[in-house]
């Protein structure tokens, strides 16, 4: 080493330890009271990755955290005389004259240190490049209290203004325009640097990028707060979340939970159960506008009954009422909570954090997927988020650690995946509709253990495989797997529902027969099993027990034989459609009992043989269709009892003889169809006396050939 270098090396460590000195005197002085007011600079003494003042905010936050009044925990500078027994960095001292403020100037507010390579080389060029400009370096600040640099929490307000490595690209910009301001002066070497610089960081940030690189849970907790780390202890400690969720910074999870240990107003202690609760809806909300703004970007507030709810940006909502304010979650729109005794009457409307029983969004423009955090409302009896726009899967936690829900209401969404078989543990829960979704896969056998199960709705997805056995479910009453992709058999098994009410199976692809054992569901009112490909005949005995039927819809199947007598005893029917089968044989004249049938579709079969003139004690009948069979024989005058009868399809058949006068009686007749048959003759008056009184709009004939017809709408 030259003597040059060496007396320089030399002169700078003297230099060092002289300015040390001498602030060493300067903060003795000042804690003696016999200095003027200043503030310390600590560079000199703090450790080189700022643990020093880390540990410091630490220990304020420590005592911040167990205060009463959180806002208060803070320091200024102080003036004037100090009093007698004043603490200082040195001990106990006591002192007449004016203080030095030992304090960071800015209390209640911490340093967040980016780590990662990127990260590493924006710091150091930013700190040489502030040097040179004469500026001091600082990271990027985060209110305690309030928002952050990267993303602002404002309570309700809530806008992500960039992710954290654009914060940093913004950051180093700046510094460069000041750092070329400061070399405008020195234009020769202007150039020089310039390009330098811009090599460096385009080096330095195409590694980053290549690399990728997370931040690790240890980064995590040193750019956070105490209360940050105290309130993810308690999430990962009571497994609503996991710690690697808190690691990707663009998450809902990290939303969160920086809302509820910064910016939520209500500052609950962070070992408060009902923090949990917060967090839980808080994940909710960003998460529905994360994938709200992904899809439609940024809206206008909403108006809503000459009220504007503000959202910055809207979150797609259309109510929202105090969410993510300060108020307790018992006021927030859709929640509901365990009532409060008031002079003896339940209050439900109350501003306080209390167990959540209901949450209730229906049709609410729901966006985003079914957060695992749901768990944290292990109170929750009722969760409707029905019409919305929800999608992902639904999550095995619903089913292991929300076993007190009791309604699950999440139809007409855009949920995929399959059902968790954990939902069977869901021991409680009464009623679950998942219609109109995008499920897959089967039904899981454990559903069998929802003992007290009374209404299941899977209806309108894509659920493949055989019906399970739900012989557990006693209590159910509505059974609800039309249109999917179902393709086994309807087990005996089925037969064990003995309460069941209404029964769905229609537009699927199911096999085999109808077996006898339906009969033993003697509640079962609604039998549908349309659209299938069941085959044989159906058990005369199913009818003989089920007398409270209403609706029988077995149409398009591969039924044949005789059509079952004992439906005749179903004196409560509505509805019977058995078309589009392979029925033979007549209609019997037992039928005659079914009182209130309104709708009877027997077309595109094989019948055979008349109509029974007991068709005079179908008066409710309305529909009428025996259209595409071989049925012959006159059509019996009785027809007239029927005096609701609206449409009335007898096309393309073998009915001979003429077109019944009685036609002209049924004054609500408004279609009529007789094409097809063997009839001849004229249309009697009356018939063409519906058509000009514009009742029957609809009548068509064999008028081209063998009927004589001046009022038909078609002629065949």
């Amino acid at each position: 080493m030259s003597q040059d270098n060496l007396y320089e090396k030399s002169q700078s460590h003297y230099e060092r330890k002289v300015a040390r000195q001498r602030q060493l005197e300067m903060m003795e002085a000042a804690a003696s009271g016999t200095a003027a007011e200043m503030e310390l600079d600590t560079s000199s003494f703090a450790e080189a990755d700022g643990s020093f003042m880390r540990q410091r905010n630490q220990e304020t936050a420590r005592r911040f955290l167990h205060d009463e009044d959180d806002s208060q925990e803070q320091t200024t500078p102080m003036r004037g005389n100090s009093t007698t027994g004043h603490h200082t960095l040195f001990g106990q001292r006591q002192s007449s004259g004016p203080s030095l403020n030992l304090m960071d100037h800015s209390a209640g507010v911490y340093t967040e240190q980016v780590s990662g390579l990127f990260s590493d080389a924006v710091h150091s060029v930013g700190k040489f490049i502030f040097k040179v400009s004469g500026s001091e370096i600082r990271g990027n600040e985060h209110d305690a209290i309030a928002a952050t640099d990267g993303d602002v929490f404002l309570g309700d307000d809530y806008k992500r203004r960039s992710s954290m490595r654009a914060t940093q690209c913004s950051t180093i910009l700046a510094s460069c325009v000041m750092f070329f301001k400061s070399l405008l002066r020195d234009k020769k070497r202007l150039g020089l640097l310039a390009m330098v610089f811009l090599s460096l960081f385009a080096i330095v940030y195409a590694t980053n990028m290549a690399l990728q690189r997370r931040p690790t849970e240890k980064i995590l907790r040193e750019n956070n707060s105490f209360r940050f780390n105290a309130v993810l202890d308690h999430i990962v400690t009571e497994s609503v979340s996991h710690t690697e969720v808190f690691l990707n910074y663009d998450s809902a999870e990290y939303h969160a939970l920086r809302w509820v240990a910064y910016s939520d107003p209500a500052r609950l202690d962070p070992m408060d159960p009902l923090i949990l609760q917060r967090y839980a809806l808080a994940v909710f909300y960003y998460g529905s506008y994360l994938a709200f703004s992904e899809q439609y970007g940024e809206q206008k507030p909403i108006q809503f009954e000459g009220q504007q709810f503000e959202g910055v940006p809207n979150p797609g909502w259309t109510r929202k009422d105090y969410w993510m304010t300060g108020k307790g979650v018992c006021k927030w729109y859709g929640v509901l909570c365990e009532g409060e005794m008031v002079n003896g009457v339940e209050i439900a409307d109350f501003d306080k954090n209390a167990p959540i029983i209901a949450l209730n969004l229906t049709a609410n423009q729901l966006h985003g997927t079914l957060p695992m955090e749901f768990k944290a409302l292990d109170s929750l009896l009722v969760l409707d988020f029905s019409r919305n726009c929800i999608g992902g899967t639904i999550p095995l936690q619903f089913g292991r650690s929300m076993i007190e829900l009791q309604y699950l209401f999440l139809n007409r969404n855009e949920i995929t995946g399959t059902l968790p078989s954990e939902m069977g543990f869901m021991e409680s829960v009464r009623s679950i509709r998942l219609g109109n979704n995008r499920l897959q896969g089967s039904i899981p056998s454990t559903f069998n253990r929802m003992y007290q199960l009374r209404d299941l709705g899977l209806d309108n997805n894509y659920i493949t495989a055989d019906i399970p056995d739900l012989e557990g479910c006693q209590h159910l009453i509505g059974l609800y797997l039309n249109n999917n992709r179902l393709n086994g058999r309807l087990d005996t098994s089925i037969g064990k529902l003995t309460n069941l009410f209404e029964l769905r199976v229609d537009q699927n692809y199911l096999q085999g027969t109808i077996p006898p054992e339906v009969s033993n569901m003697r509640r079962l009112e609604h039998f549908r099993a349309n659209n299938n490909l069941l085959t044989g005949t159906i058990p005369n005995e199913i009818f003989l027990k089920t007398l409270r039927m209403k609706e029988v819809d077995l149409q398009r199947n591969n039924f044949e034989g005789p059509l079952p007598v004992s439906l005749g005893g179903l004196s409560h029917l509505r509805l019977l459609k058995l078309n589009n089968n392979a029925f033979q044989g007549g209609i019997p004249q037992a039928w005659n009992r079914m009182h209130g049938l309104q709708i009877l579709h027997l077309m595109r079969n094989k019948l055979t043989g008349t109509i029974p003139t007991g068709i005079a004690g179908l008066r409710e009948l309305r529909d009428l269709s025996v259209a595409n069979n071989r049925l012959a024989g006159t059509i019996p005058r009785e027809i007239a009892a029927c005096e609701v009868l609206t449409e009335a399809y007898f096309d393309y058949n073998q009915f001979t003889g003429t077109i019944p006068a009685e036609f002209g009686f049924l004054k609500h007749l408004e279609t009529l169809r007789v094409s097809g048959n063997l009839f001849h003759g004229d249309v009697p008056v009356q018939v063409c006396a519906l058509t000009r009184e514009h009742v029957l709009t609809n009548f068509m004939a064999d008028c081209k050939s063998k009927v004589t017809c001046e009022c038909c709408h078609r002629c065949a």
